[in-house]
């Protein structure tokens, strides 16, 4: 009874922590929106004055949050951590909100491109095909004041990627025409005068990903790369499944997420030497990177069921060979596609 008072107890506490975060964050977006319609209406005319945002702490903070804003102008937003991924597509409105130094008059001349892109698993197909043929070749310090400018851009293509950087002469107008799909925002944040150019993916999510899983029965297996940080085999695999996944959430998606369900994949998988007499079925999770001396975010953690064909030799008959389905279980690692095509030109 005590353990079951405890459990709740600890239920009750989280359940409070949630509520208290979620009006924090609530309070936090509100004061962001306040913010960002105070200069709204100005400026996105060239010729208003420019716009001095005074409080800038709610504004950055609710652009650095994944997942959270949820009732307010930015619903429609799906920025990764990184503000590398929005599930945009054609007709789409992209909002560039631009902070820069009051002295900076040439902060926000922006430069947007957008360039089409293939499906993640279409791209990783042709690397496999093309490597298989020949080898493949912290905020600044405000000064005199923070300005926020805003540019609009329409999106063209279903599926993109967009770079926007700092441009010797603006070539972005500040209203968009033509856009008659969902607006997101993405913030460049160019206070210091030297942000590099920031790239987005657009288009709808994609669940479907590329990779070489290798069984590991010992640890000893596996060794750190320490330029990489990274694990990798100690050397060529002996057995190497070629696997298709689905993944719950977006696999364009980089971004360090905690949240679990979204990294969870069902793998179907294939002997590369002999597919119909080697293969399996089973699920695993996209892994993360922790810290700076370790990153296993290009890596995936699989347990799956296998089956493979064995010899039978029944008594006073003829050996018949791979007639007969043995299973078993596979825990192992999952890796990228280029590493896969290394192992296979060795």
């Amino acid at each position: 009874m005590f353990i079951t008072k405890r459990v709740l107890a600890v239920m009750v506490a989280g359940v409070m922590f949630s509520i208290v975060s979620a009006k924090g964050v609530e309070a936090q977006d509100q004061s962001a929106i306040k913010v960002y319609a105070d200069c709204a209406p100005g400026v996105v005319s060239p010729t208003a004055a420019p716009c001095v945002i005074k409080d800038l702490a709610p504004l950055v903070g609710a652009f650095n949050r994944t997942g959270e804003l949820k009732a307010n102008p930015w619903v429609q937003t799906i920025a990764t951590e990184t503000g590398t991924r929005f599930f945009g597509s054609k007709g789409d409105n992209l909002e560039i909100v631009c902070l820069r130094d009051s002295g900076n008059d040439h902060g926000c001349d922006l430069d947007i491109s957008e360039k089409t892109r293939q499906l993640l698993v279409l791209q990783q197909l042709s690397e496999v095909l093309q490597g298989l043929g020949k080898p493949s070749p912290n905020a600044a310090p405000e000064s005199g004041g923070t300005v926020m400018e805003v540019r609009e851009f329409c999106l063209s293509e279903t599926r993109a990627t967009v770079t926007v950087q700092v441009a010797q002469k603006d070539t972005t107008p500040p209203t968009a025409t033509g856009c008659k799909g969902r607006r997101h925002y993405l913030l460049f944040d160019n206070r210091d005068g030297k942000a590099a150019a920031i790239t987005v993916e657009t288009g709808p999510p994609e669940h479907f990903f590329l990779s070489a899983n290798v069984p590991v029965t010992k640890v000893d297996e596996l060794k750190y790369d320490t330029s990489a940080h990274s694990l990798v085999e100690r050397k060529t695999p002996s057995s190497l499944f070629a696997a298709l996944n689905y993944a719950f959430g977006d696999v364009v998606d980089n971004s360090p997420s905690w949240n679990v369900a979204k990294r969870l994949f069902i793998t179907i998988m294939a002997w590369t030497s002999h597919p119909l007499e080697r293969f399996g079925v089973g699920g695993g999770i996209k892994l993360w990177k922790f810290g700076d001396y370790l990153d296993l975010s290009t890596l995936t953690f699989f347990v799956a069921r296998s089956w493979n064909t064995t010899d039978t030799a029944p008594t006073g008959s003829t050996l018949r060979v791979g007639t007969h389905y043995t299973s078993e279980w596979q825990v192992g690692l999952g890796f990228d596609v280029k590493t896969a095509l290394g192992w296979l030109k060795k």
